[in-house]
């Protein structure tokens, strides 16, 4: 079972979509975590018997402005983001707060994964990664077979993909990044960093990006 919460227009104006995965009264793994929100962390409190990990798709800020809330909940909780992002966590000119009122900056101890690890947390909860280093250089998707999902973060959108002209970007790996996209199973659920939920067969035939 996956659970979206968004609150870019609401609560927390700059958060990303956030994705818990598990069965309610269960463990569950979280992807991403841009809200500060209290009516967040409550919820996961009530619903979930423990928190597995906290993946991260990549280090932009409103994809991580939350953790040092949520590890005041959860510290237990161990944190992940691929190895080439790590120092966007940090930085506010890399991770794109310093364009905003706020300045984010995670001084938490985030572990590292790297391109085709496997991340079992049992119970269904196991991950694998796919670096796509355009949008950063540490911009991932993660595949989780149980559900038939892929968490695409910023690699991949309904209709659409990031940006890839801002400072943490690589338009050279744009290309080698979209061809890993597309040879995905058709049948996958993409669930984006932002916006509307969508399949990779759906993307193949109307994604202009991706024809």
């Amino acid at each position: 079972m996956i659970k979206v919460f968004n609150f870019d227009h609401s609560i927390d104006e700059f958060c990303a979509n956030i994705y818990i995965v598990g069965k309610e009264n269960g463990p569950c793994v979280i992807i991403d975590y841009g809200s500060t929100s209290q009516k967040l962390i409550n919820y996961i409190k009530i619903h979930y018997s423990e928190v597995r990990a906290l993946l991260l798709t990549h280090g932009h800020f409103d994809h991580i402005r939350g953790l040092s809330k949520f590890h005041d909940y959860f510290s237990k909780t161990p944190i992940y983001i691929d190895e080439f992002d790590y120092e966007l966590l940090k930085n506010p000119k890399f991770n794109g707060s310093y364009l905003t009122n706020e300045s984010v900056k995670i001084n938490l101890d985030v572990k590292a994964f790297k391109n085709l690890d496997i991340l079992n947390f049992g119970d269904g909860l196991k991950f694998q990664v796919f670096e796509t280093p355009y949008h950063t250089d540490g911009s991932v998707c993660l595949l989780n077979q149980e559900e038939n999902a892929l968490f695409t973060g910023d690699s991949l959108f309904k209709g659409n993909i990031g940006r890839d002209d801002l400072i943490t970007s690589n338009r050279n790996l744009l290309k080698d990044s979209l061809e890993i996209i597309k040879g995905f199973d058709t049948k996958l659920v993409v669930y984006p960093g932002h916006g509307f939920i969508t399949t990779i067969g759906e993307e193949l035939k109307n994604n202009p990006y991706l024809n």
